[in-house]
């Protein structure tokens, strides 16, 4: 059994560091964004961001 099948490469993928999103990049993640930090803050910003559902 395969745990990283090929389609879930192309799902979204946020990342807490440009280190991480380097090594998803480097792993076959097309869809990877860095959050800037794995804290909540950092994580929800990043998720409405790239969703386009941010709340002022």
């Amino acid at each position: 059994m395969t745990l990283h099948t090929p389609e879930w490469k192309t799902l979204p993928i946020l990342t807490p560091s440009i280190r991480v999103n380097q090594q998803a990049i480097e792993m076959g993640w097309i869809n990877a964004s860095c959050a800037q930090g794995a804290d909540d803050n950092s994580l929800i910003k990043a998720t409405e961001f790239h969703t386009g559902k941010q709340n002022d």
